[in-house]
């Protein structure tokens, strides 16, 4: 028998030999699975509660997509009569995925902490601006003039910025600015 020592004839049969067989297959099939999701990665768990709450944001409007266009059917026929298709039992048991992940999130206080995260960040390059006039000794009419440049110049920056980099921890352009000015 296909990965055991014990030929069918001569025991591999038995009900331990094919509990056995069943272990090692369902091992190596776990095996297959973490080479191709990946293994052990080390994440602070508030990072991973967030790819969590994306991931599982992400899998919501596909299903709701396939649902939408019509690729996946509203409901099944079945020996048992009509009942939900698999397709809308998926895309309501990942909408509550995404209820709990979220909610989970935020009793963590993630956005709280990003927040702080963003306003640090701001406090810490007005600080090298401010630095940085300094060093360069400008006139008094440059020194009035530099928010006004340095604002237009951070909310051009912002206006590239791609969507990926809008969920990142970065902070506002009036968050620096405001900073700048005090």
């Amino acid at each position: 028998m296909r990965g055991l020592t014990v030929c069918w004839k001569h025991g591999g049969a038995s009900p331990a030999s094919l509990a056995k067989r069943q272990r090692f297959l369902d091992e190596q099939a776990a095996s297959k699975a973490v080479k191709a999701y990946g293994g052990r990665r080390d994440i602070d768990p508030a990072e991973a509660l967030l790819e969590e709450v994306h991931r599982t944001a992400g899998h919501v409007s596909w299903l709701e997509h396939q649902i939408a266009v019509g690729s996946a059917a509203l409901t099944e026929v079945t020996p048992g009569g009509t009942k939900t298709s698999v397709w809308v039992e998926l895309y309501n048991t990942e909408r509550n995925r995404l209820i709990a992940v979220t909610k989970a999130a935020l009793d963590a206080g993630i956005a709280e902490r990003q927040v702080q995260l963003a306003e640090a960040q701001g406090l810490m390059l007005a600080s090298v601006i401010r630095a940085i006039l300094d060093d360069l000794e400008l006139s008094a009419i440059q020194r009035d003039k530099a928010p006004d440049v340095i604002r237009q110049h951070l909310l051009a920056a912002s206006a590239v910025r791609t969507s990926a980099d809008k969920s990142a921890d970065i902070a506002p352009p009036a968050t620096i600015v405001a900073s700048f000015d005090e």
